[in-house]
């Protein structure tokens, strides 16, 4: 396969645009980089037809540090790619990396955007604004607590579960961050969105 038949994903736009989605290692894990260590890419090339993907995550051996810039190599073998093989130089850039072999601390702060809430579809699906959150103690262990929804939808939507989704709350902080600061707060309390003054509002607890 010739080099123009796969690139590299710039991993730093789809952070840009996924922050609380989508992990990027920091600059000071990036800067710790050393010849030896191993990163993290993600090689692209144009679809196969059927089910194959257009992409594979795969990882590299840094061999030479430039400018701003890497050499290495290929420390895997790919399963979809044809004419790139285990051993096969790479160059890249630090907005290349996805992940790496070194300690980030910024790898677990983002773990908590991984916790998932109650939304629905008017939010998740439509772009309306929420307006009413509330925390109430997690169900199991992936769930963060939270329930997000318009405010004025009717009972008869809020007891259809196909209004309602299940995701991530990085997915609704990567559309509105209104509310990151409020992420953990004790459960049994809500908040109403104060439109004029662009703020929330905390209502009284639900237990008292």
């Amino acid at each position: 396969m010739a080099r123009e038949t796969w690139w590299l994903d710039d991993a730093q736009q789809i952070a840009n645009e996924n922050p609380y989605t989508f992990y990027k290692p920091s600059p000071s894990a990036v800067a710790a980089l050393g010849l030896g260590n191993m990163v993290k890419l993600i090689f692209r090339f144009p679809t196969l037809g059927g089910n194959t993907p257009t992409g594979e995550r795969m990882w590299v051996e840094i061999t030479k540090i430039g400018d701003n810039s890497y050499e290495g190599t290929l420390a895997n073998q790919p399963y979809y790619m044809k004419g790139l093989e285990h051993g096969d130089k790479i160059n890249f850039e630090p907005k290349h990396i996805i992940a790496l072999d070194v300690d980030d601390r910024q790898a677990s702060d983002h773990d908590r955007y991984f916790k998932r809430c109650f939304v629905t579809n008017r939010i998740l699906c439509e772009g309306a604004k929420a307006k009413y959150i509330y925390k109430e103690a997690p169900d199991q262990e992936d769930d963060s607590g939270w329930r997000i929804v318009e405010g004025d939808e009717p009972d008869e939507y809020l007891q259809n579960s196909d209004n309602i989704s299940y995701v991530a709350i990085g997915v609704i902080l990567n559309q509105d961050n209104s509310f990151i600061h409020l992420l953990d707060v004790k459960p049994n309390c809500w908040y109403i969105w104060e439109e004029y003054h662009k703020m929330w509002v905390k209502g009284v607890n639900i237990e008292q």
